[in-house]
């Protein structure tokens, strides 16, 4: 009876629990390469997206996941650098007087915008934004144009 309650275990689960596991890290468990990039089983998504584990990193969408293993290659390349995955950016809203009029420097944090993917293109030194989009979501407009609007940063998307 040793195997009872392991019938819905998945390969992507294990690989979790060896990825926050300090003690298994230090054991130097490794997973078999199946388990390395495997479609996690899901109900079905509302926007037909697939979510995947490519070497023990979760992706919301196979698109997602395609896109960072050329950003990956790039960086080895030398073309990029500084690259990050899900990097949040506060979105702030400013305070206004009695009167209507802002209140220079005072302002509050209303909502966070977290990209897929950030990098500094060595060519130009500019620091890149990107998202991986499938479809453009009224909440994810606002937030493009506030991130816009309050620092300057445009969003390439992918």
């Amino acid at each position: 009876m040793s195997s009872r309650g392991w019938e819905n275990v998945t390969e992507s689960d294990i690989a979790t629990k060896v990825k926050k596991s300090p003690r298994l890290a230090a054991q130097g468990a490794t997973l078999p390469q199946e388990a390395r990039s495997a479609v996690l089983p899901s109900q079905s998504s509302k926007y037909r997206n697939v979510r995947v584990v490519v070497n023990g990193e979760r992706f919301d969408s196979q698109r997602e996941a395609a896109y960072w293993q050329g950003l990956l290659a790039r960086q080895a390349a030398g073309e990029i650098t500084n690259l990050a995955r899900q990097v949040r950016m506060p979105l702030y809203c400013p305070i206004l007087a009695p009167d209507g009029l802002s209140i220079p420097g005072a302002s509050i944090k209303v909502a966070d915008y977290v990209c897929d993917y950030q990098w500094v293109d060595v060519a130009t030194g500019q620091t890149v934004i990107a998202d991986a989009k499938g479809k453009r979501l009224p909440m994810y407009t606002l937030k493009k144009r506030w991130l816009y609007a309050q620092n300057g940063l445009s969003i390439l998307e992918v």
